[in-house]
Protein backbone atom coordinates (compact mmCIF):
# COMPACT_ATOMS: atom_id res chain seq x y z
CA UNK A 1 0.00 0.00 0.00
CA UNK A 2 1.83 3.35 -0.97
CA UNK A 3 2.43 6.20 1.76
CA UNK A 4 -0.45 8.01 -0.05
CA UNK A 5 -3.03 5.61 0.05
CA UNK A 6 -2.46 4.68 3.91
CA UNK A 7 -2.33 8.15 4.69
CA UNK A 8 -5.76 9.06 2.38
CA UNK A 9 -7.06 5.96 4.83
CA UNK A 10 -6.19 7.45 8.02
CA UNK A 11 -7.63 10.30 7.24
CA UNK A 12 -11.02 9.21 6.28
CA UNK A 13 -11.58 6.62 9.26
CA UNK A 14 -10.33 10.04 11.56
CA UNK A 15 -13.18 11.93 9.69
CA UNK A 16 -15.66 9.19 10.28
CA UNK A 17 -15.05 8.35 14.21
CA UNK A 18 -15.09 12.19 14.98
CA UNK A 19 -18.03 12.70 13.09
CA UNK A 20 -19.91 9.83 14.84
CA UNK A 21 -18.32 11.32 18.24
CA UNK A 22 -19.89 14.93 17.35
CA UNK A 23 -23.16 13.49 15.76
CA UNK A 24 -23.80 11.39 19.33
CA UNK A 25 -23.37 14.62 20.77
CA UNK A 26 -25.84 16.35 18.45
CA UNK A 27 -28.62 14.27 19.37
CA UNK A 28 -28.49 15.08 22.63
CA UNK A 29 -27.45 18.74 22.39
CA UNK A 30 -30.07 20.08 19.54
CA UNK A 31 -33.10 19.69 20.67
CA UNK A 32 -32.14 21.62 23.88
CA UNK A 33 -31.45 24.27 21.26
CA UNK A 34 -34.54 23.84 19.51
CA UNK A 35 -33.44 22.71 16.47
CA UNK A 36 -36.10 20.19 15.81
CA UNK A 37 -37.43 19.05 12.12
CA UNK A 38 -41.06 18.87 13.67
CA UNK A 39 -43.21 16.51 10.94
CA UNK A 40 -45.87 19.09 8.50
CA UNK A 41 -47.88 18.03 5.46
CA UNK A 42 -44.43 17.87 3.33
CA UNK A 43 -42.39 15.80 5.87
CA UNK A 44 -41.23 11.61 5.44
CA UNK A 45 -41.00 11.34 9.36
CA UNK A 46 -43.83 11.40 12.06
CA UNK A 47 -42.37 12.30 14.54
CA UNK A 48 -39.76 15.63 15.67
CA UNK A 49 -36.09 14.67 14.78
CA UNK A 50 -33.10 16.77 15.86
CA UNK A 51 -31.76 19.12 12.56
CA UNK A 52 -28.38 20.04 12.16
CA UNK A 53 -26.24 16.82 12.48
CA UNK A 54 -24.55 18.55 9.62
CA UNK A 55 -22.45 20.72 11.88
CA UNK A 56 -20.59 17.53 12.93
CA UNK A 57 -19.90 16.47 9.42
CA UNK A 58 -18.62 19.99 7.98
CA UNK A 59 -16.51 19.84 11.56
CA UNK A 60 -14.73 16.72 10.59
CA UNK A 61 -14.72 17.15 6.95
CA UNK A 62 -12.82 20.56 7.44
CA UNK A 63 -10.45 20.11 9.82
CA UNK A 64 -9.11 16.58 8.08
CA UNK A 65 -9.00 18.80 4.57
CA UNK A 66 -7.22 21.57 6.54
CA UNK A 67 -4.89 18.48 7.56
CA UNK A 68 -4.66 17.63 4.27
CA UNK A 69 -3.78 20.96 2.58
CA UNK A 70 -6.80 22.73 1.97
CA UNK A 71 -7.04 25.90 0.71
CA UNK A 72 -8.28 29.25 2.55
CA UNK A 73 -10.29 30.21 -0.08
CA UNK A 74 -11.75 26.96 0.14
CA UNK A 75 -12.14 26.50 3.76
CA UNK A 76 -13.88 29.89 3.67
CA UNK A 77 -16.18 29.38 0.94
CA UNK A 78 -17.54 25.92 2.96
CA UNK A 79 -17.47 27.81 6.33
CA UNK A 80 -19.59 30.80 4.59
CA UNK A 81 -21.83 28.45 3.53
CA UNK A 82 -22.31 26.11 6.58
CA UNK A 83 -22.60 29.61 8.62
CA UNK A 84 -25.93 30.64 6.78
CA UNK A 85 -27.77 27.59 6.57
CA UNK A 86 -27.31 27.12 10.31
CA UNK A 87 -28.89 30.13 11.23
CA UNK A 88 -31.51 29.09 8.13
CA UNK A 89 -31.88 25.81 10.29
CA UNK A 90 -32.60 27.60 13.53
CA UNK A 91 -35.01 30.60 12.69
CA UNK A 92 -34.81 31.10 8.76
CA UNK A 93 -33.75 33.31 6.43
CA UNK A 94 -34.47 35.29 3.90
CA UNK A 95 -34.19 33.58 0.46
CA UNK A 96 -32.41 36.84 -1.40
CA UNK A 97 -29.57 36.72 1.46
CA UNK A 98 -28.77 33.04 1.30
CA UNK A 99 -28.67 32.93 -2.46
CA UNK A 100 -25.96 36.17 -2.18
CA UNK A 101 -24.08 33.34 0.34
CA UNK A 102 -24.20 30.93 -1.73
CA UNK A 103 -22.84 32.92 -5.09
CA UNK A 104 -19.87 34.06 -2.86
CA UNK A 105 -18.84 30.47 -1.72
CA UNK A 106 -19.33 29.22 -4.92
CA UNK A 107 -17.33 32.21 -6.42
CA UNK A 108 -14.37 31.49 -3.74
CA UNK A 109 -15.12 27.33 -4.40
CA UNK A 110 -14.28 28.14 -8.42
CA UNK A 111 -11.31 30.62 -7.34
CA UNK A 112 -9.29 27.38 -6.48
CA UNK A 113 -9.58 25.40 -9.47
CA UNK A 114 -6.61 26.39 -11.42
CA UNK A 115 -6.98 24.85 -14.82
CA UNK A 116 -9.74 26.49 -17.54
CA UNK A 117 -13.06 24.41 -16.47
CA UNK A 118 -14.07 24.41 -19.84
CA UNK A 119 -11.10 23.27 -21.46
CA UNK A 120 -10.21 26.49 -22.78
CA UNK A 121 -13.28 27.08 -24.78
CA UNK A 122 -14.74 29.92 -23.32
CA UNK A 123 -12.63 33.31 -21.89
CA UNK A 124 -11.44 32.84 -18.33
CA UNK A 125 -13.91 34.77 -16.94
CA UNK A 126 -16.96 33.41 -18.07
CA UNK A 127 -15.58 30.00 -17.83
CA UNK A 128 -15.27 30.79 -13.86
CA UNK A 129 -19.04 32.75 -13.65
CA UNK A 130 -20.69 29.90 -15.79
CA UNK A 131 -19.11 27.36 -13.10
CA UNK A 132 -19.99 29.04 -9.88
CA UNK A 133 -23.43 29.69 -11.41
CA UNK A 134 -23.73 25.44 -11.92
CA UNK A 135 -22.07 25.04 -8.73
CA UNK A 136 -25.09 27.22 -6.40
CA UNK A 137 -27.22 25.31 -8.93
CA UNK A 138 -25.74 21.85 -7.66
CA UNK A 139 -25.42 22.65 -4.36
CA UNK A 140 -29.03 23.66 -3.99
CA UNK A 141 -30.02 20.85 -5.89
CA UNK A 142 -28.69 18.42 -3.29
CA UNK A 143 -30.10 20.45 -0.59
CA UNK A 144 -33.54 20.23 -2.20
CA UNK A 145 -32.72 16.19 -2.56
CA UNK A 146 -32.38 15.81 0.88
CA UNK A 147 -35.77 14.23 2.07
CA UNK A 148 -35.79 10.75 3.32
CA UNK A 149 -33.40 9.09 5.77
CA UNK A 150 -29.95 8.06 4.87
CA UNK A 151 -30.28 9.67 0.75
CA UNK A 152 -27.85 12.44 1.58
CA UNK A 153 -25.21 10.24 3.08
CA UNK A 154 -25.47 6.93 0.69
CA UNK A 155 -25.05 9.98 -2.51
CA UNK A 156 -22.29 11.83 -0.79
CA UNK A 157 -19.62 8.30 -0.46
CA UNK A 158 -21.44 6.93 -3.99
CA UNK A 159 -19.86 10.43 -5.46
CA UNK A 160 -16.59 10.24 -3.84
CA UNK A 161 -15.96 6.87 -4.42
CA UNK A 162 -17.23 7.59 -7.76
CA UNK A 163 -13.95 10.52 -7.60
CA UNK A 164 -11.86 7.80 -6.16
CA UNK A 165 -12.50 5.34 -8.87
CA UNK A 166 -11.69 8.19 -11.72
CA UNK A 167 -8.23 9.40 -9.85
CA UNK A 168 -7.72 5.42 -9.76
CA UNK A 169 -8.42 5.01 -13.39
CA UNK A 170 -6.81 7.62 -14.91
CA UNK A 171 -3.47 8.29 -13.68
CA UNK A 172 -2.92 11.27 -15.55
CA UNK A 173 -5.61 12.85 -12.80
CA UNK A 174 -4.26 14.40 -9.82
CA UNK A 175 -4.27 12.50 -6.54
CA UNK A 176 -5.83 15.36 -3.80
CA UNK A 177 -9.71 15.00 -5.60
CA UNK A 178 -9.52 11.19 -4.14
CA UNK A 179 -8.09 12.26 -0.93
CA UNK A 180 -10.64 15.31 -0.41
CA UNK A 181 -13.25 12.61 -1.39
CA UNK A 182 -12.07 10.44 0.99
CA UNK A 183 -12.37 12.64 4.17
CA UNK A 184 -15.97 13.81 2.91
CA UNK A 185 -17.04 10.30 2.34
CA UNK A 186 -15.36 9.27 6.10
CA UNK A 187 -17.63 11.96 7.49
CA UNK A 188 -20.66 11.21 6.07
CA UNK A 189 -19.86 7.77 6.90
CA UNK A 190 -19.99 8.33 10.77
CA UNK A 191 -23.03 10.55 10.22
CA UNK A 192 -24.91 8.04 8.57
CA UNK A 193 -24.50 5.38 11.34
CA UNK A 194 -27.18 7.85 13.18
CA UNK A 195 -29.58 8.92 10.00
CA UNK A 196 -30.19 4.87 9.16
CA UNK A 197 -33.91 4.84 9.21
CA UNK A 198 -35.70 5.52 11.18
CA UNK A 199 -33.38 8.73 11.30
CA UNK A 200 -32.17 9.66 14.99
CA UNK A 201 -31.03 13.16 13.83
CA UNK A 202 -30.96 14.64 10.09
CA UNK A 203 -28.47 16.62 8.34
CA UNK A 204 -30.16 20.18 7.85
CA UNK A 205 -29.41 22.96 5.48
CA UNK A 206 -26.22 23.39 7.93
CA UNK A 207 -25.19 19.99 6.14
CA UNK A 208 -26.47 19.26 3.22
CA UNK A 209 -25.29 22.98 1.60
CA UNK A 210 -21.59 22.74 2.61
CA UNK A 211 -21.50 19.32 1.13
CA UNK A 212 -23.19 20.28 -2.13
CA UNK A 213 -20.45 22.46 -2.18
CA UNK A 214 -17.56 20.17 -1.67
CA UNK A 215 -19.05 17.77 -3.87
CA UNK A 216 -19.79 20.11 -6.80
CA UNK A 217 -16.47 20.98 -6.40
CA UNK A 218 -14.93 17.74 -6.93
CA UNK A 219 -16.92 17.36 -10.01
CA UNK A 220 -15.74 20.56 -11.25
CA UNK A 221 -12.44 19.71 -10.55
CA UNK A 222 -12.82 16.44 -12.70
CA UNK A 223 -14.65 18.34 -15.53
CA UNK A 224 -11.25 20.76 -15.74
CA UNK A 225 -9.05 18.25 -16.33
CA UNK A 226 -10.93 17.01 -19.54
CA UNK A 227 -12.68 14.17 -17.62
CA UNK A 228 -16.37 16.02 -17.92
CA UNK A 229 -18.54 13.01 -19.05
CA UNK A 230 -17.96 11.40 -15.48
CA UNK A 231 -18.44 14.61 -13.64
CA UNK A 232 -21.95 14.61 -15.90
CA UNK A 233 -22.44 10.70 -15.32
CA UNK A 234 -21.93 10.59 -11.39
CA UNK A 235 -24.88 13.12 -9.99
CA UNK A 236 -27.13 11.83 -13.03
CA UNK A 237 -29.70 10.12 -10.88
CA UNK A 238 -30.13 13.57 -8.96
CA UNK A 239 -30.07 16.13 -12.03
CA UNK A 240 -32.47 13.73 -13.11
CA UNK A 241 -35.29 13.60 -10.36
CA UNK A 242 -34.55 17.12 -9.35
CA UNK A 243 -34.69 18.49 -12.35
CA UNK A 244 -37.63 16.53 -13.91
CA UNK A 245 -39.47 18.12 -10.57
CA UNK A 246 -38.47 21.68 -10.42
CA UNK A 247 -39.37 21.50 -14.60
CA UNK A 248 -42.85 19.98 -13.79
CA UNK A 249 -43.40 22.49 -10.58
CA UNK A 250 -41.96 25.43 -13.41
CA UNK A 251 -44.88 24.40 -15.65
CA UNK A 252 -47.60 24.77 -12.88
CA UNK A 253 -46.20 28.21 -11.91
CA UNK A 254 -44.84 26.86 -8.37
CA UNK A 255 -41.94 28.60 -6.08
CA UNK A 256 -39.12 26.57 -6.67
CA UNK A 257 -37.25 26.99 -3.43
CA UNK A 258 -40.67 26.11 -1.47
CA UNK A 259 -40.65 23.03 0.02
CA UNK A 260 -42.69 20.14 -1.28
CA UNK A 261 -42.32 16.24 -1.68
CA UNK A 262 -42.59 16.01 -5.18
CA UNK A 263 -39.32 14.42 -6.01
CA UNK A 264 -39.45 10.89 -7.17
CA UNK A 265 -37.60 8.97 -4.29
CA UNK A 266 -40.30 10.92 -1.85
CA UNK A 267 -43.67 9.96 -3.82
CA UNK A 268 -42.09 6.33 -3.59
CA UNK A 269 -41.79 6.52 0.39
CA UNK A 270 -45.27 8.28 0.59
CA UNK A 271 -47.01 5.48 -0.91
CA UNK A 272 -45.58 2.53 1.27
CA UNK A 273 -42.07 2.34 0.02
CA UNK A 274 -39.72 2.01 2.52
CA UNK A 275 -37.15 4.79 2.80
CA UNK A 276 -34.20 2.09 2.79
CA UNK A 277 -35.62 0.10 0.04
CA UNK A 278 -35.68 3.11 -2.07
CA UNK A 279 -32.05 4.42 -0.98
CA UNK A 280 -30.68 0.90 -2.02
CA UNK A 281 -32.18 1.20 -5.72
CA UNK A 282 -30.60 4.77 -5.86
CA UNK A 283 -27.32 3.24 -4.06
CA UNK A 284 -27.62 0.28 -6.95
CA UNK A 285 -27.88 3.07 -10.01
CA UNK A 286 -25.19 4.66 -8.24
CA UNK A 287 -22.85 1.48 -8.71
CA UNK A 288 -23.86 1.86 -12.33
CA UNK A 289 -23.41 5.20 -13.15
CA UNK A 290 -19.48 4.53 -11.07
CA UNK A 291 -18.69 2.18 -13.58
CA UNK A 292 -20.11 4.33 -16.64
CA UNK A 293 -17.70 7.18 -15.68
CA UNK A 294 -14.33 5.00 -15.23
CA UNK A 295 -15.54 3.46 -18.70
CA UNK A 296 -16.12 7.33 -19.90
CA UNK A 297 -12.36 8.15 -19.59
CA UNK A 298 -10.93 5.99 -22.45
CA UNK A 299 -12.56 7.51 -25.67
CA UNK A 300 -14.52 11.28 -25.62
CA UNK A 301 -17.25 9.32 -28.32
CA UNK A 302 -17.62 6.10 -25.65
CA UNK A 303 -18.11 8.62 -22.97
CA UNK A 304 -20.69 10.29 -24.77
CA UNK A 305 -22.36 7.18 -25.22
CA UNK A 306 -21.74 6.89 -21.52
CA UNK A 307 -23.85 10.08 -20.52
CA UNK A 308 -27.10 9.01 -22.73
CA UNK A 309 -26.82 5.27 -20.63
CA UNK A 310 -26.63 6.79 -17.81
CA UNK A 311 -29.39 9.69 -17.62
CA UNK A 312 -31.53 6.96 -19.93
CA UNK A 313 -30.64 4.64 -16.14
CA UNK A 314 -31.70 7.56 -14.02
CA UNK A 315 -34.82 8.51 -16.06
CA UNK A 316 -36.15 4.56 -15.97
CA UNK A 317 -35.48 5.18 -12.13
CA UNK A 318 -37.30 8.19 -11.50
CA UNK A 319 -40.07 6.96 -13.76
CA UNK A 320 -40.01 3.95 -11.63
CA UNK A 321 -40.07 5.68 -8.46
CA UNK A 322 -43.19 7.86 -9.63
CA UNK A 323 -45.06 5.04 -10.67
CA UNK A 324 -44.84 2.80 -7.52
CA UNK A 325 -48.23 2.50 -6.49
CA UNK A 326 -49.18 1.93 -2.91
CA UNK A 327 -50.51 -1.69 -3.41
CA UNK A 328 -46.97 -3.10 -4.61
CA UNK A 329 -45.17 -1.10 -2.37
CA UNK A 330 -45.45 -2.75 0.32
CA UNK A 331 -43.81 -6.33 -1.30
CA UNK A 332 -41.42 -4.66 -2.91
CA UNK A 333 -39.94 -2.95 0.99
CA UNK A 334 -40.47 -6.64 1.97
CA UNK A 335 -37.76 -8.23 -0.49
CA UNK A 336 -35.65 -5.62 0.05
CA UNK A 337 -35.98 -5.86 4.13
Amino acid sequence: MSPLVSYSLILSVSAAFFAWVGTWALVGLLPRLSVMDAPNERSNHAAPVPRGGGLAVIAATLFFLLVSGMTAPLFLAVALAALISFADDRKGQPIGRRLLVHIMAAVLAVSTITPPIFQGYLPYLLDHTIAALALVFFMNIFNFMDGIDEISAMQTTSLCLGVVAMVVAVPALLDFPAVDALVLAGAMAGFWYFNRHPARIFLGDVGSIPVGLLLGTLLLILASQGQWAAALILPAYYLTDAGSTLLSRLARRQKLHQAHSEHAYQQAVRRGLSHRTVVRQILTLNLLLIALAVVSSLDPWLGAACVVVAYAASGALTLLLHGVRRGAASSLSAGHA
